[in-house]
């Protein structure tokens, strides 16, 4: 595979988005989920992201509400909002990271434990946008 500017481009972007997300391994995740079985369910159910980074599978740290050992609400509703064509992990983590005008700039991943309604609705009316 040749690699085309575009490629270059586009790999760089995700290695920098990646690299400004704190992330968890697996077991840290099955750590704060209670158990392997756990992470594993929510995995076979898609209601947790996670991206590939070279031979490894991350999650972002910011979908888990670690005092409860659980994933946040907001981020489950998010993961059975999102529909096949809307985009990958990936789009969704970007979405989840830049700011959001309909939460005053703020970025949604910073507000998953105390605005969660608005960040759906905004995730809402950003599904209804047709992709260009």
């Amino acid at each position: 595979m040749t690699n085309t500017p575009r490629s270059l481009v586009r790999a760089r972007l995700r290695s920098e988005l990646l690299s400004s997300v704190p992330m968890m391994d697996g077991g840290e995740a099955s750590a704060v989920l209670g158990s392997q079985d756990a992470l594993s369910e929510h995995e076979a159910q898609a209601r947790i992201l996670r991206v590939a980074q070279a031979a490894e599978v991350l999650y972002p740290r910011f979908q888990f509400d670690i005092p409860r050992h659980r994933l946040h609400p907001a981020m489950l509703e998010l993961m059975g909002m999102r529909t096949d064509n809307w985009g990958s992990h990936m789009a969704l983590l970007h979405w989840l990271t830049r700011p959001n005008r309909s939460l005053g700039g703020a970025r949604p991943s910073d507000r998953l434990a105390t605005d969660g309604d608005a960040i759906l609705r905004s995730f809402a009316a950003e599904l209804a946008q047709p992709l260009t």
